[in-house]
């Protein structure tokens, strides 16, 4: 039976080269030398029958037959901590958790709120992972962790939770609003200059509002600092989260008629759903959406 020839030792010297992505990277992750990951891989390969890697310069490439079994290594060592922390006794084992987040969200909302967070949680050790865009599913799948996303996830091995929604408003410097006017309703937007967005809000907001489509100013940027800055310099207007007004008070905000509103979700890797500490993280966060919406009524 091929499983047998498999020990508790490969499986992890596999674990750590699929999550590390070479030999020098699962040596430091396990503390043993680089000869020594190479030659396990080589003599797994050799007792399998199977090639999982791809040997390449810039690393060990992982197989089909094994990346998609990312997720599964990952869940494998969570449960050794369990199991560790079952025999010693110990329930507030420390588990590492990242939470997946958008730099503007990280920056203005999350950010300043982490310390609650890891207050409510204290035997989560989280870090803060700032993206571009939409969340990579083989990230969330292939570790303990969650991503705060603007539209809900398709793939089957995702779960996922709505914890709130998020106004937009139009953010103009008092300088602009000076030559340009106020806008009063979506008629009246197109008078001012409108920073281009490629951010994932950016995107959907333009498939809300044709105002969006006119009069732009072409400054492209994935990140929100530099959208701010070029705002304050009166360079031109952008629509961006409400939650950054409770920063970002010397900008004027122009909440118009309709503005539509975006949900937030909090999305994560169904296999690790039985992770006690990823699912008080989860909560925390909704605790502290539904606080603030309590808050601003």
């Amino acid at each position: 039976m091929v499983l047998s020839k498999l020990s508790w030792e490969d499986l992890q010297t596999l674990g750590a080269v699929l999550e590390t992505g070479s030999a020098s990277g699962a040596a430091q992750r396990l503390g043993l030398g680089q000869p020594v990951i190479s030659k396990r891989v080589d003599a797994i390969e050799k007792r399998l029958g199977l090639k999982l890697f791809d040997r390449q310069s810039r690393g060990l490439t992982p197989r089909t037959n094994l990346l998609q079994l990312r997720g599964e290594f990952a869940a494998m060592g969570v449960a050794a901590d369990q199991i560790v922390a079952a025999i010693i006794g110990n329930a507030a084992i420390t588990t590492s958790l990242r939470i997946s987040v958008t730099d503007g969200f990280s920056n203005y909302w999350l950010g300043p709120k982490l310390s609650t967070v890891m207050a409510r949680v204290p035997n989560a050790q989280i870090l803060l992972a700032p993206r571009q865009g939409t969340i990579e599913e083989e990230w969330l799948t292939s570790q303990p962790g969650v991503a705060v996303v603007f539209t809900p996830p398709r793939s089957i091995e995702l779960n996922c939770r709505k914890i709130g929604d998020v106004g937009f408003l139009l953010y103009a410097s008092a300088d602009l609003i000076a030559r340009f006017g106020r806008p009063q309703s979506w008629a009246d937007v197109h008078r001012l200059p409108l920073l281009e967005q490629t951010t994932g809000i950016g995107d959907v907001f333009l498939q809300w509002n044709d105002a969006l489509q006119m009069a732009r100013v072409p400054l492209r940027s994935a990140h929100t600092m530099p959208l701010i800055q070029a705002i304050k310099a009166g360079t031109g207007a952008a629509f961006l989260p409400s939650y950054i007004a409770q920063s970002e008070r010397d900008m004027v905000m122009i909440d118009l008629p309709d503005t539509p509103r975006a949900d937030i979700y909090l999305s994560w890797a169904r296999a690790f759903d039985e992770l006690a500490v990823l699912r008080r993280v989860i909560n925390s966060l909704s605790d502290l959406f539904a606080e603030e919406m309590q808050r601003s009524t």
